[in-house]
């Protein structure tokens, strides 16, 4: 059977990944590559081979393809997505090919280049930016250097390949060259600087000037090329498939994390640490645990009002009720009144025990907290009385409750995000008081969310 959906290619340190996901984003299967670092170099050199990364992206979608077949599925793609180790240096020569090994994020030859260029920038300079590297390169290398008429990364080879052009996602171009926040382009005062560095201190360099070397930047949403006749064959798909920019593997991390949502900061510092803002150690109580007042909070109130009615009815006092002074309001009222005030006591119990007892911070308004708790509590009393309305025994209502709570506590966000539910439940969702709840809640605790993202749920 054909599905159609996205092809995810990472080419790492140690070996390479393809994935393939439905148009729903969910993972499929996915397929390995291996290779290996060039052998007999000395401690600080680290360099792999552009064409071992070509074979193991075939191997890898012939894995992909056996894992996929095993399930009765044919892939059908509509884009490429290609992220990779970044801070590489692939050499690219009037041929069209690698002058030499692709020097890694790893190799540690640059660390004077680095400093060098950190004081002429005026801004920090890693040693494993590709600029130190290749500034590093014209001087230790000045042969390679001359012959070499592009520099790409390893993400932006493997594009290359797939659609003959050089270009690269913002992110994996940032960790070539300083990026100018204002043109969102390599920074054209510090290209200049940097070639008139090599102009000084490089007699008789026969290089081209870096921004004629470096390839093109390309922002998210533009166009990246598409698979030519090379990539279609390496891959074993038709031409003309979309092609995303190659992006670096942290940038394609954090937009993978989902960290998309206003007022959500995830950072990336150097090659290795991604930092979450509002849970630094992605402790999972911290999710959790602002969740169970929303979830005990529902379990409570709707068990008390589910069952009011119902015992009315079964115990036969209910029309005893109905011919009372009591009027309506004041029925409803009275059959309301001890589940909120429940709800009240079990929220306030937890607001108390939760930073104290488990640590997990409330960094939001308490006069936010306790609206936004009633109107939660009034929305969950409503569904428990419709619930007991509907039932003719206690029983009846008990199994009611949980009918119906168990699908408001699944569409709620808890244990899954909405987000990653298809498109009609997420719609289905939308009208669940435990989804709206939730987001406060946890924002509450985590965010300190504002009065404006309150409202908005």
């Amino acid at each position: 059977m054909k599905k159609q959906g996205y092809l995810g290619i990472d080419i790492g340190t140690q070996g390479l990944s393809v994935i393939f996901t439905d148009e729903a984003m969910r993972i499929l299967s996915s397929g390995e590559g291996d290779y290996a670092m060039v052998p007999g170099l000395p401690a600080e050199c680290q360099e792999q081979l552009p064409a071992d990364w070509e074979q193991a992206l075939a191997a890898a979608m012939g894995d992909l393809r056996r894992k996929l077949g095993s399930l009765g599925l044919e892939m059908e793609v509509r884009a490429i997505g290609i992220s990779g180790q970044m801070h590489g240096e692939v050499l690219v020569g009037s041929a069209g090919v690698p002058l030499a090994a692709a020097r890694l994020w790893c190799d540690g030859r640059n660390e004077a280049e680095g400093h060098e260029l950190t004081t002429l920038f005026d801004a920090k300079v890693p040693k494993r930016m590709t600029a130190a590297r290749w500034l590093w390169t014209i001087r230790s290398q000045p042969e390679k250097a001359a012959h070499t008429v592009r520099i790409t990364t390893p993400a932006g080879w493997i594009a290359h390949v797939l659609t003959g052009g050089y270009s690269l996602g913002i992110g994996d171009a940032a960790g070539m060259f300083p990026i100018d926040q204002q043109t969102l382009d390599y920074d054209a005062h510090r290209l200049a600087d940097f070639d008139a560095l090599v102009a000084r201190t490089c007699k008789g360099a026969a290089v081209k000037p870096l921004r004629d070397l470096l390839p093109e930047v390309r922002r998210a949403g533009e166009d990246g090329g598409a698979l030519d006749a090379r990539g279609a064959a390496l891959l074993g798909l038709p031409q003309g498939i979309p092609v995303a920019p190659a992006e670096g593997d942290q940038p394609a991390a954090l937009a993978g994390s989902l960290i998309a949502e206003a007022g959500t900061v995830s950072m990336s510092f150097g090659t290795s640490v991604v930092a979450n803002w509002f849970n630094p150690n992605l402790d999972y109580l911290w999710f959790t645990m602002p969740s169970l007042i929303v979830t005990i909070g529902a379990l409570s109130v709707l068990s008390v009002t589910a069952q009011s009615v119902a015992r009315e009815r079964e115990l036969g006092t209910f029309d005893q009720l109905m011919v009372t002074p009591l009027r309506t309001w004041e029925m409803v009222a009275g059959k309301l009144l001890p589940a909120l005030l429940l709800g009240l006591f079990n929220a306030s119990l937890y607001l108390a025990l939760i930073p104290l007892a488990f640590g997990v911070p409330f960094r939001g308004s308490v006069a936010l907290f306790y609206p936004s708790l009633i109107c939660y509590l009034t929305a969950l009393t409503g569904i428990g009385l419709f619930i007991s309305a509907l039932a003719r025994t206690q029983q009846q209502a008990f199994l009611g409750m949980f009918l119906g709570v168990i699908p408001l506590v699944l569409l709620s966000g808890f244990a899954r995000p909405v987000d990653n539910m298809p498109r009609w439940l997420q719609i289905v969702a939308e009208v669940n008081p435990l989804k709206h709840f939730l987001i406060v809640c946890e924002g509450l605790f985590l965010k300190g969310m504002p009065a404006a993202d309150v409202l908005a749920n």
